[in-house]
């Protein structure tokens, strides 16, 4: 195919029926876009512009899965609003997508990367009974492009932790007091 679009078609997946798809540039199946794919089976997020898509490549190869690979199929889904909005019905938890430039500043979406990569893939932030979970969301070939935000309550754990801390905090305050006031009645009494 030598970085040439052999063939492509966008359909709406709940109706089968073609469709044109906004924003999407041809620039994302350039070879440069997809070289991880050449060697393996990749999956990723694909920017054009404001816009976002999931996807997933595979390298072209013989019916015997030997190579060289003859080119990349490359799917993809555009991960809009309604997508969104419907994962969140079904984890019961509140997804965002960051992009940088766009809804975080550059420089705080390179601080957030590098925290993600140092907690080990996702770092969890606790604040009001509110967890929210950030995800670095990376390209074909596993350059960050997004930050992934999971917002949801605190867990019944997180919150029977928290409660068992208060009541302990409780008992000891009230150990203090009961031994401060039998120290001040054995003195009255003496």
């Amino acid at each position: 195919t030598q970085g040439k679009t052999v063939w492509t078609k966008s359909v709406n997946l709940e109706t089968g029926e073609p469709m044109l798809v906004g924003g999407f540039s041809r620039e994302l199946l350039l070879p440069e876009q997809l070289r991880g794919a050449k060697k393996a089976a990749v999956a990723g997020i694909m920017r054009s512009g404001e816009q976002l898509f999931l996807a997933s490549a595979h390298p072209v190869l013989h019916s015997d899965h030997s190579g060289p690979a003859a080119g990349v199929m490359v799917m993809a889904r555009m991960l809009d609003e309604p997508l969104v909005l419907k994962v969140t019905r079904l984890a019961q938890a509140k997804f965002t997508v960051l992009l940088p430039g766009r809804d975080v500043p550059l420089k705080e979406f390179k601080q957030r990367v590098s925290q993600v990569k140092q907690g080990g893939g996702s770092i969890n932030v606790v604040e009001n009974d509110i967890v929210d979970t950030y995800e670095v969301l990376s390209d074909l070939n596993g350059l960050p492009v997004a930050i992934l935000k999971i917002s949801d309550t605190a867990s019944m754990l997180q919150r029977a932790r928290r409660g068992t801390r208060m009541v302990l905090g409780q008992i000891i305050v009230l150990t203090v007091l009961m031994f401060l006031v039998m120290i001040t009645v054995s003195h009255l009494l003496l």
